[in-house]
């Protein structure tokens, strides 16, 4: 490349005029030369020759008398860098998956889709090869994988996202991709996870160093996205995602958007993960602004719309909660979480028995927490379905249990006429929460029916104090009942 710095072209201009009058002496001395007489000797036309050409050398002149480039040896073409090598070795290699139809692609080449078992098992030669897994309805996963003979097998989950539009973009772009030359990709090729296998015969360069860096921290951050969105996903953990969790997403998918600021997947996350941040906080206002955000960046996910489904339910704007989980169910019909939220609108509104359906649905999707089966037993108990009642209210973990639910399972055993284990949940209730005042009393009217009289007086003395700031009982029945349990106690 030319200096085009004032210094240099000045010094450039001198030479240009030196090889002018250069080049006026050595056309002189060649055009002497060749009025030679036919009688010379023979090598004389030979030294002739020579001396022509030390005159053209020196004037600027190539072997037919043209001007050649000074200062340096003619530039030459870059050629291309040939093909990727790999090792000559095959080996037998399975992709594992958790769902079927995943097409496979390594290196940007589809090499076969996964089978009813969700595998699929083929030759790949031995090095390291980037692998893609696409599905319509799902999040692609790009990972990279390393085959030898002694590590034959890559296990991957795809996550649940049915952004089917996407997806075949996705897969289109991936095809155009590949009928680019591959010098033309290799010089635009974004994604790090790549360059590695790029990097043809020669010592490691500064971008080989800087494409390594950016891969550990693209894989680094995909792990850690990807271990908090499948327990999200997963019905029978969704409830274990904590607020840390999704702080965690958030600060990862922002490495991940410096690396791919256009990727329209990473966007949504990171507008979820911030809702439900939010959320957690009781944050609603902030909350509902993230949740819109992550559904206007992929309106295909169920995401966003869910994210809006809670926050309007829990602001009690209950048209509009059952508006937005329907579009989540429209998108994904096995989406659990959004049933349990239809069945809670459902139940708010007064409509116990399609509210129930609702819930029945995320139970057979594996959907559970405490607080749907608190209401499944509400609803049963409001029937008179003691028994059923105990059953929904049975399925809950000890360690999970809270005061309201165990203060219904009194209830139901006080129904079903057995006190022992009314008196037992009702104590395990005001233990749970020594501030509520509707559990001491109905341990107290247990506690009197046992001849616990004492006891009694001390519960329902203790109730009538906590009740001061509610004002939720009936404080002339319970006086009533203090004093005859007193007068009892004597």
């Amino acid at each position: 490349m030319l200096d085009a710095s004032p210094g240099t072209l000045t010094q450039q201009s001198k030479l240009g005029q030196q090889a002018e009058q250069d080049l006026k002496r050595a056309k002189a001395q060649v055009t002497k030369n060749q009025a030679k007489k036919p009688g010379t000797a023979p090598g004389a036309n030979a030294s002739a020759r020579s001396a022509n050409a030390a005159w053209a050398k020196r004037a600027g002149l190539n072997a037919v008398g043209a001007p050649a480039l000074m200062g340096r040896a003619p530039l030459r073409r870059r050629q291309p860098r040939g093909p990727v090598t790999y090792s000559s070795e095959e080996v037998e290699f399975t992709f594992a998956g958790n769902t079927p139809g995943v097409d496979i692609f390594i290196n940007r080449r589809k090499i076969g889709t996964t089978d009813n078992e969700g595998k699929l098992v083929v030759k790949l030669r031995s090095g390291l090869h980037r692998a893609s897994m696409i599905r319509a309805g799902y999040f692609t996963q790009t990972r990279q994988v390393q085959v030898q003979p002694e590590q034959n097998t890559f296990n991957f989950r795809l996550l649940p996202s049915n952004t089917s539009i996407l997806q075949k973009n996705q897969v289109a772009d991936t095809r155009a991709e590949n009928a680019r030359p591959a010098v033309e990709r290799a010089v635009t090729q974004n994604s790090s996870l790549v360059n590695a296998t790029l990097r043809s015969e020669g010592a490691p360069t500064a971008n080989d160093a800087a494409a390594s860096a950016n891969a550990a921290t693209a894989f680094t951050a995909e792990t850690a996205i990807s271990e908090v969105m499948n327990r999200f996903f997963d019905p029978q953990q969704t409830n274990s995602v904590m607020s840390h969790d999704w702080q965690r997403v958030v600060t990862e998918t922002k490495a991940q958007l410096a690396l791919n600021p256009d990727s329209e997947e990473a966007k949504a996350r990171q507008f979820f993960a911030a809702g439900q941040l939010s959320f957690l906080q009781r944050n609603h206002a902030d909350a509902l602004i993230a949740f819109r955000n992550a559904a206007q960046a992929m309106p295909k996910s169920v995401l966003g719309h869910y994210g809006i489904g809670n926050v309007y339910l829990a602001t009690s704007q209950f048209s509009e909660a059952l508006e937005a989980y329907k579009r989540a169910l429209q998108i994904d019909p096995k989406f659990a979480m959004a049933y349990r939220g239809v069945g809670d609108v459902l139940n708010n509104l007064g409509d116990p028995k399609q509210a129930m359906q609702n819930y029945q649905r995320a139970r057979d999707l594996k959907y559970f927490s405490p607080s749907m089966a608190m209401s499944m037993g509400r609803i049963m108990a409001d029937r008179k379905e003691w028994a059923a009642a105990l059953d929904y209210l049975g399925m809950i973990p000890p360690e999970q249990q809270h005061a309201d639910a165990l203060l219904l399972m009194g209830d139901v055993y006080a129904r079903l006429k057995k006190p022992d284990n009314a008196l037992d949940a009702y104590t395990r209730a005001t233990k749970l929460n020594d501030r509520l005042a509707v559990g001491f009393y109905k341990l107290g009217e247990s506690q009197f029916r046992r001849g616990q009289y004492v006891q009694a007086v001390e519960s329902l003395e203790r109730a009538l104090v906590l009740d001061a700031y509610t004002n939720s009982l009936d404080r002339a029945r319970v006086r009533k009942t203090i004093n005859e349990a007193q007068r009892k106690a004597r």
